[in-house]
């Protein structure tokens, strides 16, 4: 059916290419084939455990010598018919987001995702919801110049939901999504109870490249009150400084480039300095051995007697 002047165009994706390959070398020959065109692109979502898959595989077979190919026709550019009104940008302020160049869209046109987002977890619920915390339909249509409000829930009950409002359909440029950017939160150790004198460990979602400073109550720590590392970042308030703190709650903030995470802790009711407890308790016990002489002494006298 293929003309000898005619070329295929094989489009395959990575599980087949390699049989195409095989099978038009046997159908065309191999001194038939001229390309094997890439076709890479990042809509999806992200592989963790190797390189994600984001290309295609085109191969260019010929049906002989006589082929005809014209180099003009391959960068022809797309028509009204043929846009694509899905397009990934990056505003000034470094967010990723989705941009739609026609009206009557819904939310489910912003294609709301966490690939490609700053969210730094992997499993949970992300929705748009109405001013009453209400989940939204994906077939709402997006109105001129309003702001939606999204929602995520992680799955782990431990951490903390997140919001944040957009405006996806500026009336000047068309819908635009941007993806949730979240600002530095507390993923364990927010609000916790510690016992006096005791270290107090939290972790926070920002790299530890980006970790600045640690304060507590307004005041800046000196680097001898608490120890920091990776993974995401990790702060540990030493029992050494948490003796020289009250019973009652505390504010802490932990300091990145471009963030802030804050949070409190309380210090349980006690005395906040346990060696002075320790020194009261060996006053005690001096104490009673004084008292345990001096009647050992008056029973030596009465057996003199």
């Amino acid at each position: 059916l293929l003309k000898p002047t005619g070329m295929l165009a094989l489009h395959l994706d990575w599980r087949t290419s390699a049989y195409g390959r095989l099978l038009c070398d046997e159908v065309f020959g191999e001194d038939a084939f001229l390309n094997e065109i890439i076709w890479a692109y990042e809509s999806g979502g992200r592989a963790k455990k190797f390189f994600s898959r984001k290309h295609d595989t085109i191969l260019l077979y010929a049906r002989s010598k006589a082929y005809h190919f014209d180099l003009r026709r391959v960068p022809l550019e797309r028509t009204e018919h043929r846009k694509n009104h899905m397009r990934r940008r990056v505003d000034e302020d470094g967010r990723a987001y989705s941009e739609i160049k026609t009206g009557g869209k819904t939310l489910a046109d912003a294609a709301l995702m966490l690939a490609g987002g700053t969210i730094p977890f992997d499993e949970g619920a992300l929705e748009w919801i109405d001013e009453k915390g209400n989940k939204l339909s994906d077939e709402t249509v997006v109105e001129a110049n309003k702001s939606y409000t999204w929602r995520f829930t992680p799955a782990n009950t431990n951490y903390t939901t997140l919001t944040g409002t957009i405006v996806l359909y500026p009336a000047s440029t068309g819908i635009v999504i941007y993806t949730p950017v979240n600002d530095a939160i507390f993923l364990s150790g927010a609000n916790q109870i510690v016992a006096p004198g005791s270290a107090a460990t939290f972790r926070i979602n920002k790299n530890f490249g980006e970790f600045r400073s640690v304060a507590v109550d307004g005041v800046t720590l000196d680097k001898s009150n608490y120890r920091a590392w990776s993974g995401s970042t990790y702060v540990k308030l030493t029992p050494a400084y948490m003796k020289t703190l009250s019973a009652g709650t505390h504010t802490l903030a932990v300091y990145f480039t471009g963030a802030t995470a804050t949070t409190t802790f309380t210090i349980s009711a006690g005395s906040s300095n346990p060696a002075t407890g320790a020194s009261d308790f060996a006053g005690v016990g001096a104490a009673v051995a004084m008292a345990a002489a001096s009647l050992l002494g008056a029973a030596a006298v009465l057996r003199r007697k």
